[in-house]
């Protein structure tokens, strides 16, 4: 019994501690492994006890001290394998999302700034804070791969850093840039590879050029912090770099001549002749232009884009390989896996790191040109079809399939690449705005699909990259961000596991 008591226990530790590790907070379900492991080894422990004396007669005194040297050779054994690893700094990382390699883009960004500058970071703790363990083994790992010398410091000792640099809780960082006697510095709350990557981005002090945004016919407020704004893609492309600037659509003649991308993110209202007019005088010259059109909505935008080979279908897709999703019939909300592997927009995305659309329009392509490049970027699954009727995403069920379906890969961002006037002309044009609106930038790996994007648009290629996920504490999306995927499906994810184990640990108890 005890054996059993013993292997059981030590399976809901070890699922408990993999729960902890994996969802970096405390959860019913760690909860649970771990107040039941402790008291299926206690209860181990009470039952050896009790059973002492019996071991004290002559006739078990030799198994016993066998035993307990077996122990002891264990212990040995454990220690100096712990050292040995140490010793040699091999590191193996079983975490959820691998949270201790660094990624490429963290690379990158410690790598260019270890080129001009001294980087140090001071990690601020309380002492009854478990998170520092993993925040300093992330640390330690980003100061093997770079110039990065970090130190530990108690909030207690150094009042005066806790006003300095606006502390507001235990686990924080500080990186500290240093060049020619002048400092910079950037604090982070919640150190994850994210975090600290958006901070070390703000602190190169990129310049990749100025957004502007239209505004006035109803589009997209890049100012509203709500689900439905779009503050998430301003304080994005802010940390990467761009100035972003607003100007009104309604009443524009000419596109700002300072702007190297123009954002138009889902306009409402018809937009003016002369607005269409001067957005077409713009490209023409070799503007940039990032669209995100929405079924059922034209604004004017769609008529610009068929002149140059990127003609919006009327109608949603429908993707019978997705599934409902937060109260969206299935089929309505894709969740895309297939992309243009050879364009940089799409490179590094794939079946596992997919991307989210909530009622998406597809897109017809020609080329206006000869040499004219008009490319797919993000596909929908080969059983999707598209429905004509755009009110199907307020109703509960998916419209039919007719039988006359025509089922494709349909594509759902599209791009294209003109020579015109001696200079290149880009555009990239999404079927959906609700991609890049704060509910859905930052599910699965949106944010690299839109920022990407931009990036191309304004030949900024060597600002194209995954960028690591920043963990979102006490909030859940839906889609889930990666970071909360275990924490919400661990009880499908880990449970079964751990009863297989459990029940084949209390069948191997009762057969020995």
């Amino acid at each position: 019994m005890s054996r059993g008591f013993i292997l059981c226990g030590l399976v809901m530790l070890a699922f408990g501690a993999a729960a902890i590790s994996g969802s970096r907070e405390s959860t019913w379900f760690s909860q649970v492994n771990l107040i039941g492991g402790a008291l299926l080894l206690a209860g181990a422990l009470i039952h050896a006890i009790s059973r002492a004396r019996t071991a004290g007669a002559p006739a078990f005194r030799k198994p016993t001290l066998i035993a307990i040297g077996r122990v002891i050779l264990a212990l040995i054994a454990a220690f100096a394998l712990e050292r040995a690893a140490n010793w040699s700094g091999v590191q193996l990382d079983w975490s959820f999302e691998n949270k201790y390699e660094v990624a490429e883009a963290l690379q990158v960004a410690l790598d260019d700034l270890c080129e001009d500058y001294q980087l140090t970071a001071g990690l601020y703790f309380d002492s009854q804070d478990p998170r520092i363990r993993s925040t300093r083994v992330l640390l330690r790992t980003l100061g093997n791969v770079s110039c990065l010398e970090f130190d530990e410091r108690n909030i207690d000792d150094h009042p005066e850093d806790e006003d300095r640099y606006a502390i507001g809780s235990s686990n924080t960082v500080v990186l500290v840039v240093r060049q020619n006697g002048q400092e910079r510095y950037e604090t982070v709350e919640r150190p994850t590879q994210g975090a600290l990557f958006e901070a070390l981005f703000r602190l190169r002090q990129l310049q990749s050029g100025t957004v502007y945004v239209a505004r006035g016919a109803g589009e997209g407020d890049f100012s509203d912090v709500g689900e439905t704004g779009y503050s998430g893609l301003t304080a994005a492309l802010q940390t990467e770099g761009y100035v972003v600037k607003e100007f009104v659509s309604a009443a524009a003649r000419e596109i700002p001549a300072d702007a190297d991308v123009v954002l138009w993110v889902r306009p409402e209202r018809r937009l003016p002749e002369p607005t269409l007019a001067a957005l077409r005088r713009y490209l023409e010259k070799g503007g940039r232009l990032v669209a995100m059109l929405e079924p059922g909505v034209e604004g004017g935008l769609e008529s610009v884009l068929e002149e140059w080979g990127l003609e919006s279908i009327p109608g949603l897709v429908v993707d019978p390989a997705s599934s409902e999703l937060e109260g969206v019939a299935k089929g309505l909300a894709p969740l895309v896996y297939r992309y243009s592997p050879s364009h940089p927009v799409g490179r590094g995305l794939g079946g596992n790191r997919m991307t989210f659309f909530k009622g998406v329009g597809s897109f017809n392509l020609r080329k206006p040109q000869i040499g004219d490049r008009i490319r797919g970027i993000a596909f929908a699954s080969p059983r999707s079809w598209i429905t004509p009727d755009v009110e199907a995403l307020r109703h509960s069920k998916a419209p039919a399939e007719p039988p006359d379906a025509n089922r494709d890969y349909w594509p759902l961002v599209v791009t294209g690449s003109y020579m015109r006037e001696a200079r290149e002309t880009r555009i990239v044009a999404f079927g959906d705005a609700d991609i890049a609106s704060n509910h859905y930038l930052r599910a699965l790996y949106n944010l690299d699909l839109v920022v990407n994007a931009i990036h191309w648009a304004a030949e900024q290629t060597p600002r194209l990259t995954i960028r690591p996920k920043e963990g979102i504490s006490g909030k859940m999306q839906f889609p889930l961000a990666l970071q909360n995927t275990l924490t919400m499906y661990q009880s499908l994810g880990l449970l079964l596991p751990e009863l297989l184990l459990l029940t084949a640990a209390l069948l191997w108890a009762r057969t020995r």
